[in-house]
């Protein structure tokens, strides 16, 4: 088993709030960090990052993609893809609420009207409001991490979570061409 690293560079349309097609560049190892990161900078150079009026940097909340991000293109606006935001929204629903419940639905819509008015704190008080609602015995351990889980990624991504800027903003909230890359490009 080895780790792909992909990286996908665009153009956007502001306007159309989508990539200008013709002018995507792939970049891909398969190999970990240190083998992506030369490969990404040289790419990012041949397309002259430093020239762009403003780039936006999407990621998963791993860690050493803001890391690379901060090396690599320190005046980038960073983005926690939306829809790792609600998948770990969801993650914690389930913990709380079981896979199969009726309400899942109902916490989904929840989350996501609250993230996209750009407010994580807002998930993180309704969800710590769960806390004492959180059943003793079997099960509390794994609710109450998952609680925990969700609150350290929210409060770790915040800056990285202001969608509804973003959106005003015209720049993409969703790193759906990397996701697609893996896929279409390595695989």
């Amino acid at each position: 088993w080895k780790e792909a690293k992909v990286g996908v560079l665009y153009r956007h349309d502001s306007s159309a709030r989508a990539p200008i097609p013709g002018t995507s560049r792939y970049v891909a190892v398969v190999n970990g960090l240190g083998e992506f990161a030369p490969v990404l900078e040289e790419a990012l150079e041949v397309e002259n990052v430093d020239e762009v009026g403003k780039v936006a940097w999407l990621g998963d909340g791993a860690v050493c993609n803001w890391t690379l991000a901060d090396q690599l293109c320190p005046d980038a606006v960073q983005i926690l893809d939306w829809h790792h935001a609600v998948e770990h929204a969801m993650d914690c629903a389930k913990a709380l609420l079981g896979d199969e419940s009726p309400w899942l639905l109902v916490w989904q819509q929840r989350a996501e009207a609250l993230l996209a008015a750009g407010d994580p704190e807002a998930v993180i008080s309704e969800v710590m409001d769960c806390v004492p609602l959180v059943p003793k015995g079997r099960g509390q351990r794994e609710a109450l991490g998952a609680i925990e889980n969700l609150v350290r990624y929210y409060r770790a991504n915040a800056n990285r979570m202001k969608y509804r800027l973003f959106r005003e903003d015209s720049l993409p909230i969703g790193s759906g061409a990397v996701e697609s890359a893996h896929r279409h490009v390595l695989q």
